[in-house]
This record gives structure tokens, sequence and C-alpha cells, in this order.
């Protein structure tokens, strides 16, 4: 009796089993069903902590609180993410290459592509979809490093409740002008307190905000700018001067070595950033430094072109009351080496 007992217990266990299979594996699975499950969209960048605040973005770092926009667009017919309820929705850098919204889209099962600029512009109607946003060149006021990220367009990539993490690739759309000034059998006390870059003659190449509105506009799928009037950039070294360092040789000044330029570029150089506007040719374009209270000028002596995601570093030498030239490097954003010039 005691065996059939356990024996007819086995057979009710067993059946019990049977129809717990049977009942996921005709709806779905164990991990499918999680999968249904809402998830958050979570943003990171491959850029590290930095808690300076700064319009130029250098090297690898984004500012603590810097602000993005993200843009989700569905994968199957690019209408704006149902499940968002926003188009343009506000990131803020948190540090650790993470970055939070307090409106953090909801990822449903439906895949979504994903854009990204920055920072962050609300636009007129932040619900509806956009491939542009507006920016500001300004003529004296030093202008922010606008980015745009790698679209993420494939169904791969797509970012869903299964896949809500997203590692955003960021470009600058914009080109950096920096100039490292340095002094030579030069009496004077060395004060570098303004400089300025402007077209030379008939062309129209520094471009800036129209007067009257800024219809400057970027494209968050490739960094392409549009509109924008011809006009002179002037950056105003301030609160303090830069005073310029004596030529030497050891230590070498200014270095041949591109990460250690680099440094005293970020040390002892100035900076804008400019609209690029593609192959500019040798006398088009005009610099201007004042120094001690005297304004020194000098044009491209050769071909030049300004791309977005490059730093153009200028070596210039003040030797007597004559400026020279005497290499130009893009780094940075990419490296390439430039011209020679001299002002007489």
């Amino acid at each position: 009796m005691k065996k059939t007992l356990i024996a007819l217990l086995a057979v009710i266990t067993l059946i019990i089993s049977c129809s717990k299979i049977n009942l996921i594996s005709e709806n779905e699975s164990p991990t499918d069903h999680s999968s249904k499950e809402p998830a958050l969209l979570k943003v990171k960048t491959p850029l590290l902590m930095h808690s300076d605040t700064k319009s130029i973005i250098q090297g690898n770092t984004f500012p603590i609180g810097s602000k993005m926009g993200v843009q989700l667009l569905r994968l199957d017919d690019d209408a704006v993410y149902a499940q968002s309820g926003i188009a343009n929705n506000e990131y803020t850098f948190i540090g650790g290459g993470e970055w939070t919204s307090t409106s953090s889209y909801i990822l449903s099962s439906a895949k979504a592509k994903v854009y990204a600029y920055y920072p962050y512009t609300s636009l007129t109607d932040n619900n509806q979809k956009f491939f542009t946003i507006p920016i500001s060149v300004d003529q004296l006021v030093q202008a922010e490093d606008y980015m745009y990220a790698t679209p993420v367009v494939t169904a791969l990539d797509a970012v869903s409740n299964t896949n809500s993490t997203i590692t955003l690739n960021m470009n600058h759309a914009l080109a950096q002008v920096s100039i490292l000034v340095y002094k030579e059998n030069y009496n004077g006390s060395g004060e570098l307190s303004e400089f300025s870059i402007e077209d030379a003659g008939a062309t129209n190449h520094v471009i800036v905000n129209k007067d009257v509105d800024n219809d400057l506009m970027m494209n968050i799928t490739d960094g392409a700018i549009t509109g924008g009037t011809k006009g002179k950039v002037t950056r105003t070294i301030s609160p303090t001067p830069v005073t310029l360092q004596s030529a030497s040789t050891d230590p070498e000044f200014p270095s041949s070595n591109l990460a250690l330029l680099k440094t005293q570029v970020n040390t002892y150089g100035v900076s804008t950033i400019i609209v690029p506007t593609g192959v500019i040719q040798s006398g088009e374009l005009k610099f201007s430094f004042v120094i001690d209270g005297n304004t020194y000028s000098i044009n491209n002596g050769s071909q030049v072109t300004f791309e977005k995601g490059k730093q153009y570093i200028y070596k210039v030498k003040l030797a007597g009351t004559s400026l020279t030239v005497s290499s130009v490097t893009i780094t940075e954003w990419e490296p390439i080496s430039g011209e020679d010039m001299v002002i007489q």
C-alpha cells in the first residue's frame, strides 16, 4: 500500500511538471517573458568625468552638468518613439561617462534609432521629429562646442527593452583655431590681450550669426552647418591677458612633439571655435593680434581647409616688431601639418 501511494504521488508530480513546461512552451520562454518588461534608456559616452566649465571641450572630457539632446525614432517607420512622449529629450552629464534625464525614455520591445547632439537646445515643439537645431557663433562671444552623435540606425544596434544602454560617439561639428604666440628678441612685456580672424577680401569663410536673427543651423545626423553671414570673429582674452613665453631649445618651446605642444597650447595659448567652410586659398584669411597695445596682422600664406572636428594650432613668433607664423598643426580632433607665414 505504501509503495502504491509513493508511485501515485510520483505520477501526479510528473503530470504537474509536464503541464508547467507545456504552458511556457506554448506561450513564451522565461527569457521572452522578462523581455516584455519596459526599460529606461541609459545613455553613456566614452568621455571622462571633468569638473571645469569650458566652452571648448578639450580632450575626452565633458563638464559635469552638461546638457545633451537625445531623440528616438522608431526603426520601422521613422516616427517619434511613442513610448517616450517627447522627441527632444534633455539628458544631463553626471560623470563617469553617464547621462541621466528626469523624463527618461521608456523602452518597449519596439526598436528605436538614436540621434543626439550637444549642447541641449529647447525647440519650438519638443514633441515633433527634428533633424536640425539652431546654433550660435557670435562675433565677440566664444561659441559653444557643438557636437553631434554618430547616429545609431541599424537593427543590430537599435535600442529596445532588451538593449537599453546606448554608448554614443560624439563628434565636433565646428573647427577649433588655437594660437601659441611666443617671443624671441622682443623687449616688451608681451601681453596678448585680443586676437581676431576675418576674411581678407571678398571671400566668405568666416561665418557668424546674422545681425537680426540667428539662422545658423546644425544637422544632428552629420554635423553639417548652414546659414549665417560673413563676419569677423574677435576674442578678448580675459580676465587676464596671456603673457608670452620666450622661445627655448631646452626645454623646447614651442615643442615639436605633438603631445607636448598640445599641453603648451592649453597652458599658454588662446583658442576659438569657427564654422568650417572648406578650402581657403592663400591670402584669404586675416589674423590679427593685440600685443602690448599694438595690433599685428597677417594673412594665411598657403591653402588651408578648416574642417569640423579638427584643431588648428598656429605657432606665432614675435621678434622685434614682426610676427612669424612658423608652423600650423592640426591636432586633437585630427592631426595634420600646415604652413609657414611671416608678418613684415
